[in-house]
């Protein structure tokens, strides 16, 4: 992912969870030209070939045996290149697709500028902040996946990425890996904690858990309080479009600072103008001008 933008092309990472129409839309779409897959998806992968009409490089990453009219992955790294480092930051670099539930997934299109300064605003607020390994279980075509893997990359400390998310995945990493901190989804937080697998005391060195991508219900939140006792909580409010806009830190999740149910504070040096504009584009679920340390009005 990272290589194709330094490399000058635009990365599109695609939804693992897609089926074959939503994925042929999107690269469709994106006129995307290029396709590197795993084994995983070959079946899938060799219906689209057939139907795409702008796909023209196939580059198969796996241990299976390599499918006609590919090329291998380790193939592609024999071949010595020189990067060409100097690039005006307004070139577009990256596209990710939001999907909605009333329709097929939207592109949204970002440069080496606004993908820089989305992840600088979230390394800049401390997410995460240990020197230890950060666990990537957030999907790397989702913003809470390739928006945190960058900030660590800007704080130049090491994130440890797990091939999925899966209770079992977590358990295991965090016990093996010493993880500082996390990000999960609400949904990914019910899974883990009524897994068979889950014991509170595996998890007391993970300092810092980081919520977001949904909204989380109170009682869910509270669950979470109490299964993780000795972990901060920190929510990130954000968007694909405009990247992380607020952040709810660990002193407003208890005592008489609580700010239960708010989107929490805008960064240092926000503008109000964006605030405005994530305001009106925002989900109605979580109200973003409930509490904003900017003014809106």
């Amino acid at each position: 992912m990272i290589g194709t933008m330094i490399a000058g092309m635009i990365s599109v990472p695609l939804n693992i969870r897609w089926s074959a129409e939503e994925m042929l839309y999107a690269i469709g779409h994106s006129s995307m030209s290029a396709i590197v897959y795993d084994d995983t998806f070959a079946p899938m992968v060799a219906a689209i070939k057939e139907r795409s009409e702008s796909l023209k490089h196939f580059i198969h990453v796996g241990e299976k045996e390599q499918p006609e009219g590919t090329k291998a992955y380790a193939d592609c790294l024999s071949e010595p290149i020189e990067l060409e480092l100097g690039r005006d930051v307004e070139t577009e670099c990256f596209m990710s697709y939001t999907g909605g539930t009333t329709g097929f997934p939207k592109g949204v299109v970002h440069t080496h500028k606004s993908m820089l300064a989305s992840a600088n605003v979230v390394a800049a607020n401390g997410i995460p902040y240990h020197d230890r390994s950060a666990l990537m279980v957030m999907p790397l075509f989702h913003l809470s996946g390739y928006g945190l893997l960058l900030a660590r990359l800007i704080q130049n400390k090491p994130s440890l990425i797990v091939p999925m998310f899966r209770p079992d995945i977590v358990v295991a990493a965090v016990k093996a890996f010493d993880v500082s901190s996390f990000l999960m989804a609400p949904a990914m937080f019910q899974m883990l904690i009524h897994s068979p697998e889950f014991k509170s005391e595996d998890f007391l060195r993970v300092a810092q858990i980081v919520y977001g991508a949904s909204p989380i219900s109170e009682g869910l939140l509270k669950l979470v309080q109490e299964k993780f006792p000795k972990t901060e909580l920190t929510q990130v409010y954000g968007m694909t479009e405009a990247g992380a806009g607020t952040f709810l830190h660990p002193q407003f999740h208890s005592g008489d600072l609580m700010k239960m149910g708010a989107a929490g504070q805008a960064p240092p040096r926000s503008s109000s103008c964006v605030l405005k504009m994530m305001k009106a584009m925002s989900c109605r679920r979580t109200p973003l001008a409930k509490w904003c340390s900017t003014p809106l009005p």
